[in-house]
């Protein structure tokens, strides 16, 4: 009888044991889990900013060749809008100046 108490807890201490084996293994392999979460986390994280900074550069890039083109645009209709005002600003003083001379001949 009291070897088989004794065998009791013998049994209940390596049952113990192994309880706090396989706790011990739980915990390590839960931070494990966790760390390949955060990394891959971060991985994602890491991706999707690099993705983010490309379409903002693409963006960027398109935003200052559309600027620059509206500008070029810009200054080409200015150049001729000024051509045709010296040409109409030229037929003006023509006309004054052939009405002067009418004037000074009639």
């Amino acid at each position: 009888m009291k070897q088989l108490l004794a065998e009791i807890k013998e049994a209940e201490k390596e049952a113990h044991a192994i309880i706090e084996r396989a706790e011990q293994e739980k915990a390590e392999s839960l931070a494990k889990v966790r760390e390949a979460v955060t990394q891959f986390e971060a991985e994602e994280k890491a991706k999707l900013e690099k993705k983010s900074q490309r379409s903002l550069d693409r963006l960027k890039s398109d935003l200052e060749k559309s600027s620059s083109e509206m500008v070029a645009e810009t200054r080409k209709d200015i150049a001729e809008f000024e051509a045709k005002a010296k040409k109409s600003h030229k037929k003006a003083v023509d006309l004054v100046l052939n009405a002067f001379e009418e004037t000074i001949k009639g």
